[in-house]
């Protein structure tokens, strides 16, 4: 990753991760469990793309708060579902919709779980934390 990226998304991460639990006061029990979420994953996303490598411990419980958020949007879609809320197909993407849940669930949360129990998610993270070297070694054959 560039460190350019890390330079501009780090302050703005790092402070909304300090500075959610002191801007906003859930009314619940919930709500409060769901801000310490956010703001733990955004100072475990801060200081793992700080160093990838050395610090990709830090980026598991991302991937397990990615994933456990769409299991509950799912599970809850699918509870309005049952209850005669639309299933969602060909509505616009930013509808709450079972369809969209099960969308997000397969694009964000199958990656985030292989990525929590493997290492790997077989996205563009890999690139991010491919801990082999990178540098061929040159076999001159003139010599």
């Amino acid at each position: 990753m560039n460190r350019w990226y890390f330079w501009v998304l780090a302050p703005a991460t790092l402070a909304t991760a300090i500075g959610l639990p002191f801007w906003t006061d859930p009314p619940t029990l919930g709500g409060r469990v769901l801000m310490w979420a956010i703001s733990g994953a955004l100072f475990c996303a801060t200081v793992g793309l700080a160093n990838p490598r050395r610090f990709s411990r830090a980026l598991k419980p991302v991937a397990a708060v990615i994933f456990l958020g769409y299991c509950s949007y799912a599970v809850a879609e699918f509870f309005g579902w049952r209850n005669g809320k639309p299933f969602g197909i060909g509505g616009s993407r930013s509808d709450t919709s079972l369809y969209n849940a099960l969308c997000g669930l397969i694009v964000y949360g199958v990656p985030s779980i292989l990525f929590l129990l493997s290492g790997r998610s077989g996205g563009a993270v890999d690139a991010l934390l491919d801990l082999s070297d990178r540098i061929e070694p040159s076999h001159d054959t003139d010599a």
